[in-house]
């Protein structure tokens, strides 16, 4: 059965994060410390300085292209396995916050109690 997709963001709010994403992976660009994803990178005429690279917007979308429509993440048990896209929304949490920021304690350590909360929250999306 599949849950109803949630719609957080509009589609402005999208294209602006969108938007200033471009404008960083283009202007600030990414670091790499591994000379192996750098030399693949310079295989196909991106950008490098050091270990950091800059990718285009064009850059991005045309290596967009070449991703699958969906992907199965393989769980120990295959019952779990978890297929990620092709329109389906998944909810899958980590393993939790460095921190959180919440309206009565501001910044703070996250508690078991908050993790807790985290998967209640996935598992009822």
């Amino acid at each position: 059965m599949l849950k109803k997709q949630c719609d957080f963001l509009s589609h402005s709010d999208i294209q602006a994060i969108h938007n200033t994403s471009m404008k960083l992976l283009a202007n600030e660009g990414i670091h790499f410390p591994e000379d192996e994803a750098l030399e693949i990178f310079k295989k196909h005429g991106i950008k490098t300085d050091g270990q950091t690279v800059y990718l285009t917007e064009e850059q991005v979308m045309d290596a967009t292209k070449s991703v699958p429509q969906q992907f199965t993440i393989q769980a120990r048990n295959p019952e779990k396995n978890i297929i990620v896209g092709d329109g389906v929304p998944v909810f899958a949490p980590g393993y939790g916050a460095p921190f959180l920021i919440d309206s009565v304690q501001g910044k703070r350590a996250p508690t078991l109690e908050d993790y807790h909360n985290l998967v209640k929250l996935a598992h009822a999306l």
